[in-house]
């Protein structure tokens, strides 16, 4: 009778960690998959914790922002081999989170792109300031040299007044 209510106490925590794993609940499916681990150990109990821990960390990857942490985790579950109630249970989770995780590194690579744009059209800038003061300097030096000979131009003519 004992091992009957065994069997019902893992069969309901496996049935719970699996709802915890499709509610995107990773750290309570950890939980009830450990407690089902604790009543009767299987491959079956570790693979579910596995999963719901590389799930847990990948969604945890994902809202810290390491999105490439995320793909790996998620793209590790999607690989990995399941029985079909574990398959059903996370794969489309894992399938979203890997593509939010795309999208996230997609943004990243516009915004980073913007920045190098930005910064390039800043440098851009900077050189024409540059060769615009050298051009101001020249006009400088032709301005300068225009007044000396309008100078010159003008002591010759007060000297042929007087």
């Amino acid at each position: 009778m004992l091992a009957g209510c065994s069997t019902s106490n893992y069969d309901a925590h496996v049935e719970a960690g699996m709802k915890a794993l499709k509610d995107e609940k990773y750290s309570d499916a950890i939980m009830w998959f450990e407690k089902a681990d604790q009543e009767k150990s299987t491959y079956e109990t570790k693979t579910f914790m596995k999963v719901a821990k590389r799930m847990e960390h990948g969604a945890t990857a994902l809202k810290d922002g390491e999105y490439k942490q995320a793909m790996e985790d998620s793209n590790q579950v999607i690989n990995m081999k399941k029985d079909p109630t574990l398959e059903k249970a996370v794969k489309s989770n894992a399938e979203d989170m890997l593509q939010k995780a795309k999208d996230i590194e997609k943004k990243e690579i516009t915004r980073e792109e913007k920045r190098k744009k930005v910064e390039e059209q800043g440098i851009d800038k900077a050189i024409k300031a540059v060769d615009s003061v050298g051009e101001i300097r020249e006009k400088q030096k032709e301005i300068g040299e225009s007044l000396d000979k309008a100078e010159k131009v003008k002591e010759k003519i007060e000297a042929k007044k007087n």
